[in-house]
C-alpha cells in the first residue's frame, strides 16, 4: 500500500476488482498482476508506436480479448521483464556465472510475452478455420430458403464454437447497427484469415443480389479439402516427434542392460577376490 501511494497507483483492491471484471475466463487474479498493470498504465505514456503498429496491435488485442491499449501491453512486457530480471541482478553480486544462468529465464520470457497476443490470435484463427467448412455448407443450405444474412448468422450461433460464436455475435450487432456490407468487412479485417476473406466475399455478393448457393457449395468443398490437407501435413510431422521418444526408450533399454552387465561383472569380481 505504501509503494502504491508513493508511485501514485490505485489501491490493489480496486485493481484486483477491475482485473477480475475484465477477465472473461474469471481466473483468479493475483496481487502482483494488479501491481504490474498499474505500473504499466503509468509507463505506457512513454511508449511510442507508429500508427500502423498501433492499429494492428489494437485489433489483435481486441480480437484476443486482452483489455488494454497497445502502449500498456508493451509497457507490461517491459515491467514483467524487469521483475524477472531482479534475481539475476541480486545473484550478480554473489556469482557472475550463476547470474548468467538466471538471465536466460527473463530473456526467454520477454520474447514469449511479445509474441503472446499474436500466438493467441493465430490459435483463434486456426480454431475458426476448422469450423468454416461446416459453416459454408450451412450457408449454402440456408440460402435456398432465406437470403437474410443476419438471420443465417443468428440461427448458426447455438451450434458455433466459442471463438467463432464471439465473432458472430460482434458481427451480428455490427450488422444491425450499421451497413451489413461494412460489418462483414470489419469482421474480415479483425481476423485476417484467407478463408474468412473468401467467405466474406461470398456473403457480400449475396447482399448485392447474387444467388450464392453454388459458390458456397464449392467453398465448403474447398475448405474441406484444405482441412484434409492440413491433417495430412500434421500426420507427416508426427513420426518426427515420435522418433525422439523412440530414441529415449532405446537409451533406457541400453542403460538397463548395461547396468545388469555391470552388476553381474561386479559380483563375479567380488567372488574371485
Amino acid at each position: 500500500m505504501l509503494l502504491c501511494s508513493v508511485a501514485r497507483l490505485p489501491k490493489l483492491k480496486n485493481s484486483l476488482a477491475m482485473l477480475h471484471l475484465s477477465d472473461k475466463k474469471r481466473n483468479k487474479v493475483k496481487s502482483i498482476d494488479a501491481f504490474v498493470l498499474n505500473l504499466s498504465n503509468h509507463l505506457s505514456k512513454f511508449v511510442k508506436l507508429s500508427d500502423y503498429k498501433k492499429q494492428n496491435m489494437a485489433a489483435t488485442l481486441q480480437a484476443t480479448g486482452i483489455m488494454m491499449t497497445p502502449e500498456t501491453y508493451f509497457a507490461r512486457v517491459f515491467v514483467r521483464f524487469i521483475i524477472k530480471l531482479l534475481p539475476a541482478i541480486i545473484i550478480f553480486f554473489v556469482s557472475r556465472p550463476a547470474a548468467l544462468i538466471f538471465l536466460i529465464w527473463p530473456v526467454k520470457c520477454i520474447f514469449d510475452d511479445l509474441k503472446k497476443a499474436e500466438k493467441m490470435m493465430q490459435d483463434k484463427i486456426k480454431i475458426i478455420d476448422h469450423e468454416l467448412p461446416r459453416f459454408a455448407a450451412t450457408i449454402s443450405q440456408q440460402l435456398k430458403s432465406s437470403r437474410d444474412v443476419v438471420k443465417i448468422f443468428s440461427e448458426y450461433l447455438p451450434s458455433a464454437g466459442k471463438e467463432f460464436r464471439d465473432e458472430l455475435e460482434i458481427t451480428i450487432a455490427d450488422m444491425k447497427s450499421s451497413s451489413p456490407d461494412k460489418a462483414l468487412s470489419r469482421m474480415e479485417s479483425r481476423l485476417g484469415s484467407f478463408m474468412i476473406s473468401q467467405l466474406v466475399r461470398g456473403l457480400q455478393s449475396v447482399l448485392n443480389g447474387d444467388n450464392g448457393i453454388m459458390y458456397f457449395e464449392m467453398l465448403s468443398y474447398n475448405f474441406k479439402q484444405f482441412e484434409i490437407q492440413e491433417l495430412k501435413l500434421e500426420a507427416i510431422k508426427r513420426p518426427d516427434k515420435m522418433r525422439v521418444y523412440s530414441y529415449i526408450i532405446l537409451a533406457c533399454i541400453f542403460l538397463t542392460l548395461l547396468s545388469v552387465i555391470i552388476i553381474f561383472l561386479y559380483g563375479k569380481l567380488k567372488s574371485l577376490v
